[in-house]
């Protein structure tokens, strides 16, 4: 009978065990869960700060806004042509070094920074502080060969866009 009651009590004991490793268990994953929604709560805090921002002003990296710029000079005199997409992409390639997946991915990002722009100007004005801030003067000569190099792809370009150009060029070249 003593036997009995020993296993008894070591069963109980067993039992108790897994029941608190249990509940140990769920309260680590409560605790991850409430972390989680901690990040998660930071992460949409930052989306709601950017998503009210233009796409343009979310720019941070100078070889964006270049091809932002380049895209906006080809859609200026209409919609973006496959001549004019390749010239932007093998100016990426060859000026920033880019693989030709990265020139695409390039192209493709700049291409929804400006969907619905067609005022180059109004898009150099916005991105050129980040060309002044980041860029040197030999990038931003190679900035300005790019552009016109886009401009010239399809013989069609109108003078506004050139004139566009050609005062940022202007801006750049001030300090």
């Amino acid at each position: 009978m003593h036997i009995l009651a020993l296993l008894s009590a070591v069963l109980g004991v067993a039992v108790f065990i897994l029941f608190r490793m249990h509940q140990a268990a769920n309260a680590a994953r409560d605790i991850a869960d409430v972390a989680d929604d901690a990040r998660g709560l930071f992460r949409r805090w930052q989306w709601r700060r950017r998503s009210g921002r233009n796409p343009i002003d979310l720019v941070e990296d100078p070889r964006e806004a270049a091809c932002a710029m380049m895209v906006v000079v080809a859609q200026a005199d209409g919609s973006l042509t496959e001549r004019e997409r390749h010239v932007i992409e093998n100016e990426t390639v060859n000026r920033f070094g880019a693989t030709p997946s990265q020139a695409e991915e390039l192209v493709a990002r700049a291409r929804w920074t400006v969907q619905d722009r067609t005022d180059a100007g109004e898009v150099f004005r916005r991105l050129a502080p980040l060309i002044k801030r980041t860029c040197g003067p030999v990038e931003r000569a190679d900035l300005i060969a790019m552009l016109r190099a886009v401009a010239n792809a399809e013989s069609r370009q109108g003078d506004i866009v050139l004139h566009d150009i050609s005062r940022l060029e202007q801006s750049l070249r001030e300090r």
